[in-house]
This record gives structure tokens, C-alpha cells and sequence, in this order.
């Protein structure tokens, strides 16, 4: 018997794992119902949180987790394992939201403040209106990047994820994502000039 990694959590990167499971790559049949429960226990909200940054309505993020979450269970029997649980769904959800973007051909964006933990409380209504117009003005300079930029964007500021993470999760080196990182910031930097600084 063996462990299928579902991913890991908190600072310490502490390995989430489903146990008890047949030796091999494949999860068998009789398993997938368990994993899967396991799985969106654990990261079924974060798969949502990705998906409504990158589309910006709620409605949509909600339709696109579930259609996401049945890929997901559909193709269970075929994890092989060689990477976490976690990051073989994070692909796919990447994947089907930027069909989704492109065949709809719709723009939607996230800020860099609504990626921070907790948001500021604001005392006066003048606050929340200028915070609200530098929330939008970052959401239209994020949603101008490319999809490669705006992805690793969403990753290393939303996920908290490392550079290793983010290469294994869009299958792309980890020099290339330092170098898409520091493009983006770039051309938000440019964009933002006077705004807020990066």
C-alpha cells in the first residue's frame, strides 16, 4: 500500500497525502471516489479562487470550478503521479479558463491589492472610492498582459507559489518564469508609473 501526494500546505510546505492506496501510479477505480473528496476538501476552494481571478465573475468562476472539478474526477484513473495531485489539477484549471477567455473573448481582471491577504479597512467613503479606482486601474494594467505573464502573476502573487512551483505547474522552466516574473513587473511598472510602485 501506498500514498497518492494531493500537494502541500502552510509555510512549512507540509505534504497533504490520501493513504492506503495500491501500489502503483494509477489510482485504482475503487479509489477514486475517496481521492476526489479528499482533493476538493483540500483544494477545491483554491481551484475557485484561481479561476475567479483570472475571469472576475463570480457566476463564471462557479460554472467553470465545476466543469473544472468533473475533468478532474473524469480523468482520475489516469493520474500517473509524477507530480502532485494539486499541480496536475492546477493545470487543467489554468487550461480550461484560458480556453474559456479566449473563446469568449472576454477581458476580465484581477488586482494586485484584492491578491493581498486581508484587505485594509478604510474609515472614510473618499478612502474606499480611491482605493476602488486603484483597484480597477490595476486590474485593467494586469489584464492587458499576456495570458504567460498575467498567469505567473497570478501564481507567484495570489497562490504564494515558488518558482519551482509555478515551472512545474505550467510546465515551463524555472529561468523562464523569473524572466516572464520580471517582464510583467516591468510592464506593470510602466503602466503604473505614478500610480502605485511595484
Amino acid at each position: 500500500m501506498g500514498a497518492i501526494t494531493l500537494g502541500y500546505t502552510g509555510e512549512k510546505k507540509e505534504k497533504i497525502e490520501v493513504s492506503g492506496l495500491s501500489d502503483g501510479k494509477v489510482i485504482a477505480q475503487e479509489d477514486v471516489d475517496r481521492v476526489f473528496e479528499e482533493f476538493v476538501r483540500h483544494y477545491g476552494q483554491k481551484i475557485f479562487n484561481l479561476i475567479y481571478w483570472k475571469v472576475g465573475d463570480y457566476e463564471d468562476a462557479k460554472d467553470l470550478t465545476s466543469e473544472v472539478l468533473l475533468k478532474v474526477y473524469k480523468n482520475l484513473p489516469g493520474f500517473k503521479g509524477k507530480s502532485s495531485l494539486y499541480t496536475w489539477a492546477y493545470r487543467i484549471a489554468l487550461n480550461h479558463t484560458n480556453k474559456f477567455l479566449l473563446k469568449r473573448k472576454v477581458k476580465k481582471f484581477i488586482s494586485l491589492d484584492e491578491l493581498k491577504a486581508e484587505p485594509e479597512v478604510r474609515h472614510s467613503e473618499y478612502n474606499h472610492v480611491e482605493q476602488n479606482e486603484l483597484n480597477r486601474i490595476v486590474r485593467e494594467a494586469i489584464g492587458e498582459l499576456p495570458s504567460k505573464y498575467r498567469d505567473i502573476v497570478i501564481l507567484r502573487y495570489l497562490e504564494s507559489r515558488s518558482y519551482d512551483e509555478i515551472a512545474e505547474i505550467l510546465g515551463i522552466p524555472e529561468g523562464t518564469v523569473k524572466s516572464r516574473l520580471n517582464r510583467a513587473r516591468d510592464r506593470l511598472a510602466r503602466k503604473l508609473k505614478g500610480v502605485i510602485q511595484i
